[in-house]
């Protein structure tokens, strides 16, 4: 059996509403991502315990700005109902650390229980307009509560938002930084002389990348001055070893 639910988008005002969460902000203050702490760093998209077996995923792992909602599903595929609510959580991965993306602060979510009966699946929409802040490209995950018996777990489930790139160089890697940072030695633009740039590797998972190899970069146009200079990465494509 196959369910479809679309969250639910409402203003919150503080003279009524009773039983919706709500951010604690002025609406005139801007929300602030928050680190995402302790046992929700590292989760997975799955749990399986016994006769539970509930798994998160989603069937597009990569969007391509702009777009408009993020889709998701949970599937029971165990022998015991799970209960589940509207909430959901966007991270991004930003400096080693999983960061959630703020909810506008008049949003909110119904406080409405539902139950996932074994071998039902019920999908979910997240409009990208409900966010405080744009989205820019990178690795995020989904997070998504659920609740078996007293019990609540989280589940998670990875993907990766990209950013299309307008402008291209081609050039020579002349030093790894670190896991994620090089430097480059590149023309940026047609009949400007070659110059050093830091391009962020960690665009590309499925290369490794070494010193002497020669990229093809993808960036939205913006050099901003420093020494090497800096630009943002959008993609990475290895051309020769």
């Amino acid at each position: 059996m196959f369910k479809r639910l679309k969250l639910i988008t409402f203003l919150l005002l503080a003279t009524f509403l009773i039983g919706c969460q709500q951010n604690s902000l002025n609406e005139d203050e801007k929300s602030r991502p928050v680190e995402v702490e302790g046992e929700d760093e590292q989760l997975s998209n799955e749990l399986i315990d016994g006769g539970r077996n509930v798994r998160l995923y989603m069937d597009q792992i990569t969007y391509h700005l702009p777009f408009d909602t993020i889709v998701f599903a949970m599937e029971n595929k165990g022998s015991e109902s799970i209960t589940y609510g509207n909430e959901v959580y966007l991270d991004k991965f930003q400096d080693g650390v999983w960061v959630q993306i703020p909810y506008h602060s008049h949003f909110g979510f119904t406080m409405e229980a539902y139950e996932l009966k074994p071998g039902e699946v019920v999908e979910q929409e997240v409009s990208v307009e409900n966010f405080d802040d744009e989205l820019t490209g990178g690795k995020y995950r989904i997070r998504k509560s659920i609740q078996l018996e007293e019990v609540e777990a989280v589940l998670a489930f990875e993907f990766r938002i990209e950013e299309v790139a307008s402008s291209f160089f081609t050039g020579t890697i002349e030093e790894i930084v670190s896991d994620d940072l090089a430097i480059v030695l590149a023309t940026l633009f047609e009949n400007n002389p070659e110059g050093l740039v830091f391009v962020n590797l960690s665009v590309n998972e499925h290369v490794q990348f070494e010193v002497g190899d020669k990229v093809k970069v993808g960036f939205d146009g913006i050099v901003r001055e420093s020494n090497p200079a800096q630009i943002t990465t959008l993609s990475v494509e290895l051309i020769e070893k």
